[in-house]
């Protein structure tokens, strides 16, 4: 299991266990986060990350050759991972 993996796993699930996350606004709140990704250019990184569990071979390929990705959103994630703003 690779470290930023790890870290985006545990940001995710930090940002969508949080209170503000909670009840009927989750989907706009979502919504909005994925349209912070894509304006920071993560879109690829950010889709990749979320289908890794259903393609595993796929995913360490790209992995294998676009880890400077991943650690860029990784990055951003950890400055900008606030779903609920």
């Amino acid at each position: 299991n690779h470290p930023t993996l790890r870290a985006l796993t545990a940001a995710m699930k930090a940002a969508l266990n949080d209170k503000a996350c909670a009840g009927d606004e989750t989907e706009e709140r979502m919504r909005g986060f994925e349209r912070r990704v894509v304006a920071a250019g993560h879109w690829d990184a950010y889709c990749r990350w979320l289908m890794r569990k259903g393609a595993e071979e796929e995913f360490a390929a790209w992995m294998s050759l676009h880890e400077g990705l991943m650690e860029s959103f990784a990055l951003w994630l950890a400055d900008n991972g606030d779903i609920a703003s």
